[in-house]
């Protein structure tokens, strides 16, 4: 159903369809609870951990001629967001999943796989993969501070 195929989108080339599929993921959380957690909280953050480390072939394939002026020959460019596969939108999708169930998912062992995740992720060269991490702590702190 539309579940499964946000979860296998997550991974789509194209960073916007990937945003999308989190955006179903929370919306599908919020109606239906921890079911959805449970279903795709481990895809997720396999995916997560699968793409900590930056891809240099990926990163390369995504590089920019920059035109120069005369006769120099074209430089490359990477910019320093690519390469990362689809670890930023999983870990968006993971928060929208968290902040969409709240308090239901204090206790959960696969949530303590998540913020683990998100304190490596912290300090991560990417600076959204960093601020992706903060949303997580932030919406994961509130969830558990509903829950007391």
């Amino acid at each position: 159903g539309v579940r499964d195929r946000a979860v296998q989108m997550i991974a789509h080339p194209e960073v916007r369809v990937r945003q999308a599929c989190g955006e179903v993921l929370g919306a599908l959380a919020e109606t239906c609870g921890p079911p959805i957690w449970n279903a795709v909280a481990s895809t997720l953050l396999r995916n997560c951990e699968e793409n900590l480390e930056l891809d240099e072939a990926a990163r390369f394939k995504a590089k920019v001629s920059i035109p120069t002026e005369g006769n120099a020959q074209a430089k490359d460019m990477v910019h320093d967001t690519e390469g990362w596969k689809g670890l930023e939108t999983s870990m968006i999708a993971l928060d929208r999943i968290v902040r969409g169930c709240g308090q239901k998912l204090v206790g959960d062992q696969e949530l303590d796989a998540l913020i683990n995740l998100a304190l490596r992720a912290r300090t991560h060269p990417n600076r959204f993969v960093r601020e992706s991490s903060m949303n997580v702590f932030t919406d994961t702190l509130d969830a558990f501070s509903r829950a007391t």
